[in-house]
């Protein structure tokens, strides 16, 4: 409960990086606490910028499944369905979560992305970044 205060009480500070660091220690010692739908939210992005792909991803699928129903979850999925797709290993999780989430995206831009990044995933190209 301590390290979930301290999430929850960096958070508020706008102290992102040292709550998702107090993240990473809390699901060390229980790998099944999720945070409040923001505080979820908040830290996977964190983890995302810092570029720790594998942490943003497990936190950013343990967002969908807490928060099936929550708004943002569209841009979670494309964003989960990237990091699978271009950092992680994960090819058919990235094109399952891509195609899930295509015709539901509203932003013209960010169906151009998922649509480029399902057809770079089935003619086997590499990513340029």
């Amino acid at each position: 409960m301590e390290l979930r205060a301290a999430v929850s009480d960096y958070l508020r500070g706008h102290q992102v990086p040292e709550a998702a660091a107090k993240y990473l220690e809390l699901k060390r010692l229980d790998s099944e606490q999720v945070l409040s739908v923001q505080d979820q939210l908040d830290v996977s992005n964190q983890l995302m910028s810092e570029g720790r792909y594998a942490e943003a991803a497990e936190a950013y699928e343990d967002y969908l499944r807490t928060y099936p129903r929550a708004p943002q979850n569209e841009q979670v999925e494309l964003i989960l369905g990237l990091i699978y797709a271009r950092y992680l290993p994960r090819p058919v999780r990235a094109v399952e979560l891509l195609k899930g989430v295509l015709e539901r995206l509203h932003d013209s831009g960010q169906r151009a992305l998922a649509e480029e990044e399902l057809a770079r995933l089935a003619g086997g190209g590499t990513h340029r970044m």
